[in-house]
């Protein structure tokens, strides 16, 4: 299966929560282990997901946690919880590189946005947008 196939896997079954949860992490996984296979050459198959997404995330130079933020035993909670932090991260950036308060010229704080950052903050705000709208209409 190509990376393309398990994202129209994902979408094509949207009543199947099982599967998309599956495929999800399966989706991950391979994006992850596709970019250590062309950065790297290989990626080392014993490693668990979150070794191989941090190996990845180091590869091609995304940032991550140096310490986990202590999140709810429920993992359903859990994705809540990292919706929320990922809501306010963006925040801080658009009030330093977006749009809005006024303020003409570059980010004070940080560097300007990339067409790329600016795809997966868009893809970011969808993602919290829609997970509490599918909440408030009770699912």
């Amino acid at each position: 299966m190509t990376l393309r196939s398990y994202v129209d896997r994902i979408n094509s079954s949207p009543d199947d929560a099982p599967l998309q949860v599956g495929t999800g992490k399966e989706l991950d996984e391979s994006a992850a282990r596709h970019v250590l296979t062309e950065l790297l050459g290989d990626y080392p198959v014993s490693g668990n997901f979150p070794v191989t997404l941090t190996s990845a995330f180091t590869a091609i130079g995304m940032a991550t946690p140096t310490e986990l933020p202590k999140l709810d035993p429920d993992p359903h909670r859990a994705v809540h919880q990292c919706l929320f932090l990922l809501a306010t991260a963006v925040n801080r950036l658009r009030n330093d590189a977006g749009t809005g308060h006024g303020r003409p010229g570059p980010p004070r704080k940080t560097t300007e946005l990339s067409a790329a950052e600016a795809r997966l903050v868009a893809r970011a705000t969808a993602l919290v947008a829609g997970a509490l709208l599918d909440k408030l209409d009770g699912g």
